[in-house]
C-alpha cells in the first residue's frame, strides 16, 4: 500500500514540475541580497542505516518528498555558487537481522544454539523526519555541481516490523525529536530545469536516548524547477 502511494506522490511531482517547469524566477534586489530565487520538488529513494552502534546493522529501502529554493548571487565573483534549501519528509531508519545483533550482544565469539540460532528475521525500524538541508552548492562544470552543509531533523513518527508485523517497542519516547547532522553530494543537470543528485548525510546526534546508534543515509533523488 505504501508502495503504491509513493508511486502516485512521485507521479504527481513529476506532472505538477514538468507543466510548470521554467515559468518562475523571483528577482531579489537588496543590499545584502541580490540575486535570483527559483524552486521546485524533489522526490529521491532513501538507502538508510544506522552507523556508529554496536549492533551489525544493514539497509531499508526509503524514500522523501518535498520542496526546495536556491538562492544565485548576481556578483560575477560567486556565479558558480549559490545556496539550497530543502523541506522534505524523509522515511529513515534501518534494519538487522536478530541472531545476528544477539550474538554480537553476547560474544562475537558466541556460536547460537537451538531457537535462537533460527532466528533470522529482520527488524526494521522506521524513523520518519521532517528534514531541513541548508547547502552551499558549487556548480564546477555545465552540467555538474557539488553541495554540502548542515541539515535539521524532526522526528514525527517511528515504528518497528517484525516480518510484516509492526510491534510497539517504545520507539516513540526513546528517540530523539530533534537531530542535527551533515551531507554532501553531486547533482547532474540534464536541464536547466532537472536535476538528478545523490548525496549521503550522517547524523552528528544519536538516534536513540538509550542506545549509541546514529542515522545515516544515502540518497538517490531528482529535482523539478517551477
Amino acid at each position: 500500500m505504501m508502495k503504491k502511494i509513493a508511486l502516485v506522490v512521485f507521479c504527481f511531482f513529476i506532472a505538477l514540475a514538468v507543466s510548470a517547469q521554467g515559468k518562475y524566477a523571483l528577482d531579489v534586489n537588496h543590499k545584502y541580497l541580490d540575486g535570483t530565487l527559483t524552486g521546485g520538488v524533489k522526490v529521491a529513494m532513501n538507502l538508510p542505516h544506522f552507523c556508529f552502534g554496536k549492533l551489525p546493522h544493514g539497509m531499508r529501502n526509503g524514500g522523501q518528498a518535498g520542496l526546495w529554493v536556491e538562492y544565485k548571487p548576481r556578483a560575477e565573483k560567486f556565479r558558480n555558487w549559490s545556496i539550497l534549501a530543502e523541506t522534505v519528509f524523509s522515511s529513515e531508519g534501518g534494519k538487522f537481522t536478530i541472531n545476528q545483533a544477539l550474538a554480537h550482544l553476547l560474544s562475537k565469539d558466541v556460536q547460537l544454539r537451538g531457537m535462537a540460532e533460527n532466528v533470522n528475521q529482520d527488524i526494521i525500524v522506521t524513523e520518519n523526519y521532517i528534514k531541513i538541508p541548508v547547502l552551499v552548492r558549487y556548480r564546477f562544470a555545465k552540467y555538474f555541481s557539488a553541495e554540502a552543509g548542515p541539515e535539521l531533523g524532526f522526528n514525527v513518527y517511528s515504528k518497528a516490523r517484525v516480518d510484516g508485523v509492526d510491534y510497539d517497542l517504545g520507539l516513540g519516547s526513546r528517540t530523539h525529536w530533534f537531530s542535527a547532522g551533515v551531507g554532501a553530494g553531486a547533482t547532474y543537470y540534464l536541464t536547466d530545469y532537472m536535476q538528478f543528485n545523490v548525496r549521503y548525510s550522517i547524523g552528528l546526534t544519536r538516534t536513540f536516548k538509550d542506545v549509541d546508534d546514529h542515522q545515516g543515509n544515502v540518497q538517490i533523488g531528482a529535482a523539478f524547477q517551477f
